[in-house]
């Protein structure tokens, strides 16, 4: 069969798939024949002895099925070696054993911050029967024990009340003493609060501990306490506001929110000390049981990328998630694509992947995609029907984006450009949903992500070479390959409206019917660079509503000088010049300035234009919101960077 491949490669995807029915398809008639033959030689003797008969069909049964799959491995695995792709071995990394668990535990406690958030969310993600944590609620090592008391307090397990209570009660260590409080108080067992009565006076930590844990079993200030917890532990100011919901009302829980996030105060790009963490620690009540009023708060703060919104929703769990799923209505879509992106550092958001998945905005869509992917490698369980309808739904706006460039014929240069753009993003998405499918059920999705980078961007060999991959991983599903084999045929001609993708893609269908004319002139430019040429409409459109044209002639910045902005050349020539050093000639495309919007780098050079050039400029904040939109731009970016930087130092590796 690789054989087989390896001739047809030559046909176009038609008829090469048309020829592989025809020769496989006369394969089975003379197996067929071939086994008629063998059957009337040996019948005589077969009918004497069926037993022998029967005995030798199931064994050449089980050989040839063990033949087959073995064959088609390999068979698989040929064809896709020259595309780069490999199928990957991997181990449940969420099954874990002692060792490790001892290990993990240790650095979970410990006082490096950094390596002590990532061993708890190792933990979080693993899976340890009760019975060996119960093991360790002893251990000889405060740290250990601190850690497995704050596992215990973010993932309760009643299994294991009675023992944790018993190892808190003889606790003689300021630390695990006060997160074991913390954990038999979520699980709303007040069992040990009398041995942290005893060592309050001697500890702020365990004193503190104590307070807030009489506060969540039996009522009091839950307001005030929810504002120090918000600051000290959010997970436990989750766990307060829980467990005494009835106490609060929702004006009062508002307000409280809404004072410990500052909202309506001005804010720089991070509040400082306490107030940043105090504000973190609401944003995060928020994500998870927020009332509908202090969502907007959560929203303006993911549309801007603050760092401790977007912690927020990687940190929620699945009560957070569920309640989140029910709220994205009030959101608005880059809000939701940031959650989307952030969802991938949440093992237990499943069901608000599941609804993103679904989600009417391409963009979102198309985000949940990559993190539903990362989530199910990792082993997280996803809802099926979301995963289907992200195929549906995908398979749908594809079909859509055709019909469109079937009946482009007429439309502008710039709307064809950002049509066949937009498709290319629909096969992307076609094939990630296939692959979020196959990750669902078990399978290695790895093969199917790597061909859709393929399908778009390589040459024509690979490209088929990816169409036969496709078509061996998903023999079952015509409808995909269908409408792949449409995109990769030249469109065929006919009457049809851009209003066909109002549905599916809002902002191209106008763009295409002529109501952003005025935009496309800037549109053209920005595709230009290599840095812009594969963002999304959408975000590249709206980095061009909020960039400024500008003629320019003579000096436009000067070497050593502060910056802030990068400039794309629209029409004439620009000169990069450095002392020692040739002059740069920056023609229309190119860029200056990249190093600004990044770092607010001195200039690394003079640019000057000798006659009337014009340029688009970009601030770096017009910057960072496109990168929030598209992250490309910053990977992109980073990349043109280094690639600079590597001939002149040799000392970076």
């Amino acid at each position: 069969r690789t054989s087989q491949e390896i001739e047809l490669s030559a046909f176009p995807p038609g008829p090469r798939a048309r020829w592989k029915v025809l020769l496989r398809g006369g394969v089975w008639p003379a197996g067929a024949a071939l086994g008629a033959l063998v059957l009337l030689w040996i019948g005589p003797s077969a009918v004497r002895n069926p037993r022998w008969l029967a005995l030798g069909a199931m064994a050449v049964a089980v050989v040839w099925w063990i033949a087959g799959q073995i064959t088609a491995r390999r068979f698989q695995a040929a064809l896709a070696a020259p595309l780069g792709i490999r199928a990957r071995r991997t181990e449940d990394v969420r099954q874990i054993d002692l060792g490790t668990l001892e290990r993990w535990s240790q650095v979970a406690g410990g006082d490096d911050p950094r390596a002590a958030g990532l061993a708890r969310a190792a933990l979080t993600r693993a899976r340890v029967a009760a019975s060996d944590l119960a093991d360790h609620l002893r251990h000889d090592e405060p740290a250990v024990r601190a850690a497995l008391f704050e596992q215990l307090a973010r993932a309760p397990a009643p299994a294991l009340r009675g023992e944790l209570r018993a190892a808190v009660t003889i606790e003689d260590e300021d630390r695990p003493l006060a997160l074991g409080l913390q954990a038999l108080a979520i699980a709303g067992d007040d069992g040990a609060l009398e041995r942290g009565r005893s060592r309050a006076a001697l500890s702020r930590e365990v004193a503190a501990a104590v307070r807030s844990a009489e506060i969540t079993l039996s009522g009091g200030d839950v307001v005030g306490e929810l504002a120090t917890l918000c600051e000290r532990d959010p997970e436990w100011a989750v766990a307060l506001v829980r467990a005494r919901r009835a106490d609060l009302t929702d004006e009062a829980l508002i307000t409280a929110l809404r004072e410990a996030t500052g909202f309506g105060a001005p804010r720089g790009d991070a509040a400082p000390g306490a107030d940043g963490r105090r504000r973190g620690g609401a944003l995060l009540v928020i994500s998870r049981l927020g009332p509908a009023a202090t969502l907007s708060i959560l929203g303006d703060a993911l549309e801007t990328g603050e760092p401790a919104a977007i912690d927020a929703i990687s940190r929620l769990d699945a009560d957070g998630a569920a309640y989140l799923a029910g709220q994205l209505a009030g959101f608005s879509p880059l809000a939701r694509t940031s959650i989307a992106r952030a969802l991938a550092g949440a093992p237990t958001g499943t069901q608000l992947v599941g609804a993103l998945l679904a989600d009417e905005d391409s963009e979102v869509a198309h985000a949940a995609l990559r993190t539903a992917l990362a989530i199910a490698r990792g082993g997280a369980v996803l809802p099926a029907e979301p995963i289907a309808e992200a195929n549906r739904g995908a398979l749908a706006s594809l079909v859509a984006h055709l019909d469109a460039r079937d009946a482009a014929g007429a439309w502008s240069a710039c709307a064809r450009h950002e049509l066949e753009l937009a498709i290319r993003r629909c096969v992307v998405r076609l094939l990630w949903a296939s692959a979020v499918e196959v990750a669902a059920a078990g399978r290695d999705p790895a093969p199917l992500a790597a061909v859709a980078r393929h399908l778009i961007g390589g040459r024509e060999p690979d490209r088929r070479r990816a169409l036969d991959v496709v078509q061996e991983l998903q023999a079952g599903r015509a409808e995909i390959l269908a409408v792949i084999e449409r995109w990769l045929r030249p469109p065929v001609p006919r009457t049809g409206e851009a209003a066909a993708l109002t549905s599916h893609d809002p902002w191209l269908a106008s763009l295409c019917g002529g109501q952003l004319a005025e935009l496309e002139p800037l549109l053209v430019a920005l595709r230009k660079p290599a840095l812009f040429a594969t963002v999304s409409g959408p975000a590249l459109a709206s980095l061009a509503t909020r960039a400024t044209t500008r003629t320019v002639s003579g000096e436009i910045f000067a070497l050593g000088a502060a910056g802030e902005t990068m400039f794309v050349v629209t029409r004439g020539v620009l000169f990069a010049r450095r002392p020692g050093a040739q002059d740069r000639r920056v023609e229309a495309g190119g860029v200056v300035g990249e190093l600004a919007v990044l770092t607010r780098a001195p200039r690394a050079a003079t640019v000057v234009a000798d006659e009337l050039a014009e340029v688009l400029e970009i601030d770096r904040e017009t910057f960072a919101a496109a990168s929030r939109r598209a992250p490309e731009l910053v990977l992109g970016l980073s990349a043109t960077l280094a690639g600079w930087l590597a001939p002149e130092r040799p000392d970076v590796l």
